[in-house]
């Protein structure tokens, strides 16, 4: 995945760093360590994680954003409001876990991010998949909790 994120960067004349790793280690150790960064993207991690591990992340992820104009962008499965919505997502909470989707299917997302210290700014896009609605928020980290007051590691 990042290799084809290098080409298409380059291939758009944007200069990106991309950097591997585990999330919830990322304030900790490696290329991350002691940085900030402008902007953030997580896509379809987020329903991989138990919700303690997801709140680690996002307030890791809060703890490594620039504080004057950083973006977080997270693209991950959205509320499933019905029945049948959530029976077409039963698949994947067979795959992932029932305890990890849980916050993904009862749409805690903004929630989580608040509680994290960021201000959802936006939702761009939510599009029905098979499985159900993938969804999108874009935030930055000027909401009213510090990190670093939730007892955060970063």
């Amino acid at each position: 995945m990042l290799e084809v994120a290098r080409q298409r960067a380059t291939a758009a004349g944007v200069t990106v760093e991309l950097v591997a790793g585990l999330a919830q280690e990322a304030a900790r150790t490696g290329a991350v360590a002691g940085r900030r960064f402008d902007k953030i993207v997580s896509s379809l991690v987020f329903h991989h994680l138990g919700e303690g591990s997801k709140r680690t992340v996002l307030r890791t992820m809060h703890g490594i954003l620039e504080c004057r104009n950083g973006r977080v962008i997270i693209l991950d499965w959205g509320a499933m409001p019905g029945i049948l919505t959530r029976l077409r997502f039963l698949p994947v909470q067979l795959i992932d876990g029932f305890d990890n989707t849980r916050a993904n299917v009862e749409g805690q997302m903004p929630e989580l991010l608040a509680e994290a210290g960021f201000r959802v700014i936006a939702t761009p896009w939510t599009f029905e998949t098979v499985f159900g609605p993938l969804a999108t928020w874009v935030a930055d980290g000027n909401g009213s909790v510090a990190s670093a007051d939730k007892g955060g590691e970063a």
